[in-house]
């Protein structure tokens, strides 16, 4: 938690705030649907005087591996500079349609969305490269009567596997997503959550 977010918390006030000069993403996940993930994603670029930032939302691609582009682009901003950035933020996750989506920032959800990321957008290359075990295993992992720890176990195994492969197809993967686990973006969660908790009258 940065220091401006916990006094805001500490004293009750309920106000949004931006982080600047730092990349930040956040997950979300539509609780309704299953497997079915987004990514509100702020990037900084630094130059002179002050840098600029692009905001995107995105979601997947299924077999997206086939030409490494995994992520569809849902909505993008122009270039936006260093003293524009809140008010274009604030603006911005006003007409978004969001759809249900929700934000994530527990860390086993984070991974269960890693992995379910990668069945959705490594599909074709899953079914046909492993053989009956290992899909059975991943029938496993995608098993919702089974509790997160449950999952949690099965995925890390799943992984395990995955990392003895040979070619760079894992590695490509977690070079573009892990990127999206972000325990310091606590502050687009607060902008989201309070534009989803004005339209739709429930908390988060």
């Amino acid at each position: 938690m940065f220091l401006h977010e916990e006094y805001l918390s500490r004293h009750n006030i309920n106000l949004p705030f931006v982080v600047h000069g730092k990349d930040s993403s956040l997950i979300l996940k539509n609780p309704s649907l299953p497997s079915s993930w987004r990514v509100f994603k702020v990037s900084f670029t630094r130059g002179y005087p002050t840098g600029a930032y692009r905001i995107v939302y995105l979601g997947f691609r299924h077999n997206g591996y086939r030409d490494k582009k995994y992520l569809d682009v849902l909505f993008e901003s122009p270039k936006v500079h260093y003293d524009q950035l809140e008010s274009y933020l604030l603006s911005t996750v006003k007409i978004i349609d969001f759809s249900g989506f929700k934000p994530v920032l527990n860390f086993n959800e984070s991974m269960i969305f890693l992995w379910e990321s990668f069945l959705y957008t490594h599909d074709a290359w899953i079914a046909g490269r492993f053989k009956k075990d290992f899909l059975n295993l991943v029938v496993g992992t995608l098993d919702f009567n089974k509790s997160i720890k449950e999952r949690i176990f099965l995925i890390r195994k799943a992984w395990s596997v995955l990392s003895k492969q040979p070619d760079d197809t894992v590695r490509n993967f977690n070079n573009n997503f892990k990127n999206f686990i972000d325990d310091k973006s606590g502050w687009l969660n607060n902008l989201i959550k309070s534009k989803i908790v004005g339209q739709h009258g429930f908390s988060l």
